[in-house]
């Protein structure tokens, strides 16, 4: 007799897998990698409990050409300009939006001064006489903005054109300024916005040749005090740091430290960006905390906090390492430290974004961003063509989204 078989019950099983909140892992193998990072993380924002798509961006002004800086004058009244790159480079005031137009400075009848690149570097600089901005792009006169007129500034130094003068930086009070092509710093009296410059040369301290790229200012804890540094750093990555108030007293200005990095990718304000009291530099090695590269050898990769993206990172420098439109910048309010890659200059970009929270990492995509400026509690890059707000609203100009996490 046949017997008749009886069918087994099959039983589903289910499994809970993680978000991935750790963010996105290009360092370690796949088996290696905890559950909750992820190989893949583009316009996902992993925070500490979830992974949530990133937000948008719309059109804050639009005009012709290609924004190059976006400028934030930070006084009682708030402004903010875009430096275009078109046929007659300008600046114009973006502080309201919409289509603009009108040059501030430059354009076709060279208000104030003609702009020959709309690659700034500037700071806001206070004193006596109010708030102030000062900027320079190595090619121009510098310029500066009393908060509602533009000027050529009258600064002069001896032996020194100033248009060649490139970034600038405030430390103890003073601005200062590195020349184009040669390790001279440049620095003005106390609380000044304009005068006579003092030179500062620095060549016999760099042994790998070179000129200086960056000047960065940043905070340590001492032991007993947090003290403020200023650090002078040239294109081949060595790193000078000088700590006091005035460079010509032996008794109050010093030379601390001196150290190597990877070389940075881009030179001026850029390539660099507070972080708490941190500063951290874009390099060929990676994002670098100075304060833990003076402790500890190049060779330790893990000193950059880019270490878990670290692959990928470096195939950008490689790729996309001489091209403008590398910059990184803090976004506190968002809770963000974004390092722009630009694939393709004056078109294509995408950005490297980390929780600053959670130092977890992910890719936004679809930001085609020149540059980059946080003011306030406000994110914007510009375009070509556009000054954009960033890191808002649910769509991207009125497009979709898209979002990819493996």
């Amino acid at each position: 007799m046949l017997r008749q078989r009886t069918a087994k019950r099959q039983v589903a099983q289910s499994q809970s897998l993680a978000a991935p909140i750790g963010g996105l892992n290009a360092r370690d193998s796949v088996a290696l990698m905890p559950e909750t990072d992820a190989v893949t993380l583009d316009n996902w924002f992993p925070s500490t409990t979830s992974v949530d798509l990133r937000k948008g961006y719309s059109n804050h002004a639009t005009f012709t050409g290609l924004c190059e800086t976006v400028i934030a004058y930070n006084g009682l009244a708030r402004a903010i300009f875009v430096a275009v790159n078109t046929t007659n480079d300008l600046i114009i005031d973006a502080t309201t939006g919409g289509a603009i137009s009108t040059a501030v400075v430059g354009g076709a009848g060279s208000t104030v001064q003609a702009v020959t690149s709309a690659r700034f570097d500037y700071q806001n600089f206070g004193t006596t006489g109010g708030q102030f901005l000062s900027l320079v792009n190595g090619d121009d006169t510098p310029l500066q903005y009393n908060g509602s007129a533009w000027s050529a500034s009258s600064m002069t130094g001896s032996g020194l054109t100033t248009s060649n003068l490139f970034t600038v930086a405030t430390y103890a009070e003073r601005l200062w300024y590195a020349e184009e092509d040669t390790f001279n710093v440049w620095y003005l009296p106390l609380q000044s916005i304009t005068g006579t410059l003092t030179k500062l040369p620095l060549g016999s301290l760099f042994k790998l040749g070179g000129a200086l790229s960056n000047i960065v200012t940043w905070s340590a804890d001492t032991g007993s005090i947090l003290a403020d540094f200023i650090s002078f750093v040239s294109t081949e990555g060595e790193v000078v740091v000088f700590s006091g108030q005035d460079p010509a007293s032996i008794l109050t200005w010093s030379r601390i430290a001196q150290f190597r990095v990877g070389r940075p990718v881009t030179r001026g304000n850029r390539a660099w960006a507070k972080f708490g009291a941190e500063a951290v530099l874009i390099t060929a090695d990676g994002l670098i905390p100075l304060s833990l590269a003076v402790r500890q050898d190049r060779a330790d990769v893990s000193a950059a906090i880019t270490d878990k993206i670290r692959t990928r990172f470096n195939q950008d420098v490689v790729s996309h390492g001489a091209r403008f439109g590398w910059s990184v910048v803090l976004h506190p309010i968002g809770q963000k430290l974004l390092v722009n890659v630009p694939t393709l200059e004056g078109s294509t970009s995408y950005q490297w974004v980390m929780n600053s929270q959670t130092k977890a990492w992910c890719r936004f995509t679809a930001w085609d961003a020149f540059c980059f400026e946080a003011t306030r509690d406000a994110l914007y890059f510009g375009g070509n063509g556009f000054l954009a707000l960033a890191d808002s609203g649910l769509d991207d100009e009125g497009d979709s989204i898209t979002a990819v996490a493996k």
